[in-house]
């Protein structure tokens, strides 16, 4: 499951990507996403999260948001930046 999730986020297949992730439990989803964002330290991974996020901004899909800015790809220009913004939105 988390091959197809992952050749599904990185070809931008989000909605299909986001049908697959709603077959996962929640509390494995935020592992799934991590190991994916480790394993390619893509910024599609930031992307894909983003897509959900404009589907259904929910406070757990705002603190995986900035794990994966603070985390796996805290290396891209601007990643800490964006992990603010983020945080700001989750304290509304």
């Amino acid at each position: 499951m988390e091959t197809k999730l992952k050749k599904l986020v990185l070809e931008g297949f989000y909605h299909e990507a986001e049908n697959l992730m709603l077959t996962i439990p929640l509390n494995a989803q935020r592992d799934i996403i991590m190991d994916l964002a480790y394993d390619t330290e893509s910024i599609a991974i930031y992307g894909f999260l983003r897509y959900m996020l404009e589907k259904n901004k929910t406070k757990y899909l705002l603190e995986m948001t900035i794990d994966v800015m603070i985390n796996p790809l805290c290396f891209v220009e601007g990643a800490y930046e964006v992990a603010l913004f983020h945080t700001r939105e989750l304290l509304k």
